[in-house]
């Protein structure tokens, strides 16, 4: 939405939330409510606050189905709000415990109700991945009020509840009601989870009755637990509140080579935890990790990982990207390397294709599921076994570019081999193809030769010489040729260059985080998982065009920009236009944005706040020049607001030197870095 069309959309909630209709009322929440699910939903601070204040208002509302409507609201509101307004809402929420004078008993259980329906809601989430996240820090408030409970008058803590009231009684209850109901779910509360276990075993002994009753069950949760996601620096802490019986899964987030030299040992006490128990590891990089040779990294980290959890079936190791973390290296290294007889499904990434080969010669004999994403499509005269993969079941294939004989010659003859292959997922761009890949190249190449293939998500791209192609080929010519029913529903882009055409067909829902080189005609769809986008064409992208991008690409994070021409005449280089209105386009989530492939006019169609607004917006790449006129040398205003939160600027220059002046200084005050890959110099 854009800023216009959020602010008549929030005032619309207002006045139907503050009207004396109990049926506007209730439809009002209803609206938010099913508002609030989509993924492209946001509303400005001001209009974000104020419809806040006015939902939490409601939870009193004399219509009892209105108040009913609240609670299912308020979850799915939490996890679309700024830090202001969620805090609100917890505190609105939390302090009824602590204030139970002040709220009315009606009021006071739809609160209650509330904070049920929220943590409940969200252990039946077992894809959630942040150990940040809203349950947490509402889990913890509560905590928070137990153990304020424990002080003494000269407030020390000392974690005995002698003195705790009703609330603190009342908010035991909800903690143990909402975990134990549910044992089978993944677990989600470890940061508020050590400070409770702790205040409960010092009141195992509690001269109240009613503290007594409830602290065993309590303290005997962490024994049910399966599954847990922690932090490197949090990961120690919470391993040593319990001995965790039934735990076989954990995700570790910000996790480096460190990790492994100071845990992942014989002296550690998590020994038998990790080597006896732990089935599912799942490993998360840290951005700035430890860098090391990537052939150390394969036997010291990776290969060390495998033999150290000896039951380990599944394994895998990603990264907010690939590149951001080093891949498994095994060729020219012995065949014994990086080998496991238990290890079942594998998400790795690799640094070339022989080391998928490698990866399939025998080493894993039980792997039925393979995930890999490839950083260099390249191929050696290495000798690898080549019999045929009957174990596997899974297969997926990653990779940016690969040249027409190496798919011709190893890739298809990789397919051959997985004669049992149940899914298969495929993304590649294969360049200087004289020929296209379509769906009867598909049928006939890949699928005939995976009979028992019921799952195919692909996105195949064939970038073809224009003197290679005999006549012009529509959209609607190259969706027809997919007749297989395996093929749920397919569509297309044709992109065309100056003397390359690229002709990219996907399966829909697109399942994929990352589309690369897509033109001013792209299908009218929703691109959901796409986070990464590059838009490129020797036909400018008007004002509209980006439109189109936001709402296409609704959470979008890393925009790349590649458009020599100017939106306007070459003559308005230094005119951006400043009178004319614009809609602006909203990016809600984009932090990384590389412009310095493009026309100036488009440093001007992102940084004017008149045109987009970035409210997230952390990393730039940008051409010098560019950024001086359209700033005015740093002192323009309305280019201001979206570089205020930028910390990691890339400004590609000739010029030998750049001083950092105070208007630079004033322009990006939370500016961490400053890199210039082609200067000589730079003054701070």
């Amino acid at each position: 939405m854009s800023m216009t069309t959020t602010t008549t959309y929030a005032q619309s909630l207002l006045q139907k939330m503050s009207s004396n209709d109990k049926d506007l009322r209730f439809q009002a929440v209803t609206n938010l409510m099913n508002d609030v699910r989509q993924q492209s939903f946001k509303l400005d601070d001001d209009s974000e606050y104020h419809v806040v204040q006015s939902v939490l208002k409601l939870l009193d509302d004399t219509n009892s189905e209105v108040p009913n409507q609240v609670v299912q609201c308020v979850g799915p509101l939490l996890y679309k709000v700024n830090g202001l307004s969620f805090k609100i809402i917890s505190d609105a929420l939390c302090s009824t415990f602590t204030n139970m004078s002040k709220d009315t008993e009606k009021l006071h259980d739809m609160k209650v109700t509330s904070l049920k329906t929220i943590l409940a809601s969200f252990l039946q989430q077992q894809h959630a991945e942040n150990i940040f996240n809203p349950p947490n820090i509402l889990m913890n408030h509560l905590v928070t009020v137990i153990a304020e409970s424990s002080r003494t008058k000269a407030n020390r803590s000392t974690g005995r509840l002698h003195n705790a009231g009703h609330g603190e009684i009342e908010i035991l209850d909800l903690i143990r009601d909402t975990l134990s109901a549910t044992p089978d779910a993944r677990y989600k509360f470890n940061l508020c989870h050590i400070p409770l276990i702790r205040i409960l075993r010092k009141n195992l002994a509690s001269p109240r009755a009613d503290i007594r009753q409830r602290v065993p069950t309590l303290i005997k949760i962490h024994q049910n637990v399966k599954s847990l996601i922690l932090d490197s620096l949090s990961m120690e802490r919470i391993l040593l509140v319990g001995d965790y019986p039934n735990l076989t899964e954990i995700k570790l987030f910000n996790f480096n080579d460190k990790i492994v030299s100071r845990y992942f040992t014989v002296e550690t006490p998590f020994r038998c935890i990790f080597q006896r128990q732990i089935t599912d590891l799942i490993l998360v990089f840290e951005n700035d990790f430890n860098e090391i040779l990537e052939k150390n990294y394969t036997t010291d980290v990776y290969e060390y990982i495998l033999k150290y959890f000896e039951n380990l079936k599944h394994l895998f190791i990603m990264g907010s990207f690939p590149r951001f973390f080093p891949p498994l290296v095994l060729r020219n290294l012995p065949s014994t390397t990086f080998f496991s007889s238990t290890l079942n499904k594998l998400y790795i990434n690799l640094m070339t294709y022989d080391d998928c080969l490698a990866l399939l010669d025998g080493r894993l004999k039980q792997l039925t599921t393979l995930i890999v994403t490839i950083d260099k499509m390249e191929y050696s005269s290495n000798v690898y076994n080549l019999n045929n993969l009957p174990n596997l079941k899974c297969f997926s294939l990653t990779t940016s570019y690969c040249s027409t004989v190496l798919y011709d010659t190893q890739i298809l003859s990789l397919f051959h081999r997985m004669l049992n292959l149940e899914e298969l997922t495929l993304y590649i761009t294969i360049k200087n193809r004289t020929t296209l890949i379509d769906g009867i190249h598909i049928s006939n190449e890949i699928l005939v030769h995976m009979p028992r293939l019921h799952i195919f998500n692909f996105c195949i791209s064939t970038n073809i010489n224009m003197d290679h192609l005999g006549h012009y080929l529509s959209k609607d010519d190259i969706q027809r040729t997919f007749t297989n029913t395996i093929y749920r529903q397919v569509d297309c882009i044709i992109s065309n260059g100056y003397d390359i055409a690229t002709y990219r067909v996907f399966s829909l829902p697109f399942m994929f985080d990352c589309l690369e080189s897509i033109g001013n005609i792209f299908p009218n769809i929703i691109f959901s998982n796409v986070t990464r986008l590059t838009v490129n064409d020797i036909v400018p992208f008007k004002h509209e065009f980006f439109h189109r991008i936001a709402w296409s690409f609704p959470l979008l994070k890393h925009l790349w920009v590649i458009n020599r021409e100017p939106q306007g005449s070459k003559s308005d280089k230094l005119k951006f236009n400043y009178n004319q209105f614009y809609s602006i386009v909203k990016f809600p989530y984009l932090i990384s944005l590389r412009l310095d492939t493009a026309y100036i006019h488009y440093t001007d169609q992102f940084l004017n706040e008149t045109k987009t607004h970035l409210p997230r917006l952390t990393k730039l790449t940008v051409c010098y020049n560019a950024l001086y006129m359209v700033t005015t040398n740093f002192r323009r205003g309305t280019t201001r607001l979206n570089c205020r939160k930028i910390k990691q600027l890339i400004m590609n220059t000739i010029m030998p030197r750049i001083k950092r002046s105070k208007h630079f200084n004033d322009y990006f005050p939370v500016l961490e870095s400053f890199v210039c890959p082609l200067l000589y110099e730079y003054i701070r």
